[in-house]
């Protein structure tokens, strides 16, 4: 694929590696410039990225946030590691210029819809930030957004994720605020069929059962031993 771009006259514009858990283990940063039909120039980017989990991610069209209008009246702040660090990490490019604008907007408690799309971009490139998920959640809250649609986003980001324990945390906290758990037997049962041992999923589903009541019932219950019955005849171990 990249041998394909390079042919494309891509150029690789930076390829640093990172070793810190959920931050992706190195990533590409592809640009070149094209020539519009008003002959003024613009500059194409693409980012590929892989993770720890071996898992291949091509964000297209994408555009560092030091080059997006929209973001022209905030001075990012960069991260400060003081004079003499012991250990740097060589953070990627874009993940770098995605938390200096994280940095400004949280030091001004900014928050708006471009902060919200903001946290999307930075939990893209580190789900495990649990500063970027708090501040998510202010955001959230402020603007009243759909909250159903904040469990979709998340269920997508678990299922990548699924012992992450920020986004677990995430997920309970927007629960509380939905005041609905009622989906979250079904949703911890499919995490659950692919490891029976998560104790994330375990954890949540009895916070969930114990918070609103799930198996209250005489039949709920039945169907909760039933159902860890099962999983324990599958594997007792």
């Amino acid at each position: 694929y990249l041998q394909a771009l390079k042919c494309e006259r891509w150029a690789t514009h930076s390829m640093p590696t990172t070793w810190k858990t959920g931050v992706p283990l190195f990533s590409i940063y592809l640009q070149r410039d094209q020539r519009t039909n008003d002959r003024s120039s613009r500059t194409e980017s693409i980012v590929v990225v892989v993770t720890f989990h071996g898992k291949l991610r091509i964000i297209m069209e994408y555009t560092l946030y030091k080059d997006r209008e929209e973001w022209a009246d905030v001075s990012p702040i960069p991260q400060d590691d003081g004079p003499n660090p012991a250990c740097p990490i060589a953070y990627s490019l874009e993940y770098s210029d995605v938390m200096d604008y994280f940095r400004a907007v949280l030091n001004a408690s900014e928050l708006s819809e471009r902060s919200l799309r903001l946290t999307t971009d930075a939990l893209e490139m580190n789900p495990a930030n649990y500063t970027v998920w708090h501040f998510r959640r202010c955001v959230i809250k402020a603007l009243e957004i759909d909250l159903q649609e904040e469990i979709e986003y998340i269920s997508e980001i678990i299922q990548e994720n699924i012992k992450n324990y920020q986004v677990w945390y995430h997920r309970r906290a927007i629960i509380e605020l939905l005041g609905d758990g009622s989906s979250e037997l079904e949703f911890t049962a499919s995490i659950l069929e692919d490891d029976a041992k998560n104790y994330h999923a375990w954890q949540h589903r009895q916070w969930a059962i114990t918070r609103f009541g799930l198996v209250s019932t005489n039949d709920g219950r039945a169907a909760a031993i039933t159902y860890t019955d099962q999983l324990l005849q599958e594997d007792v171990r």
